[in-house]
């Protein structure tokens, strides 16, 4: 979850990592993105996020993480 006013932002910062991540808008007005990852790429995922936080938006959170269950994000 994060800014609605940085969706875009976080996005862009995503593609620039080699496509890390497939980032989609679930609930844009409320700043819900799923971020799609391989398995191979979560730590690294999560390194960007906790700088994204840090530096260009402090109300960004992880409020799930889909686990074993990927396929429902992609439904």
């Amino acid at each position: 979850k994060c800014d609605p006013e940085k969706m875009n932002f976080i996005s862009m910062v995503m593609n620039g990592y080699d496509r890390i991540c497939l980032p989609r808008t679930r609930y844009g007005k409320e700043g819900i993105l799923d971020l799609i990852t391989s398995p191979d790429f979560v730590d690294d995922l999560y390194l960007i996020l906790e700088d994204l936080k840090l530096n260009h938006d402090p109300s960004l959170e992880i409020i799930g993480d889909l686990g074993d269950n990927w396929i429902i994000a992609v439904t």
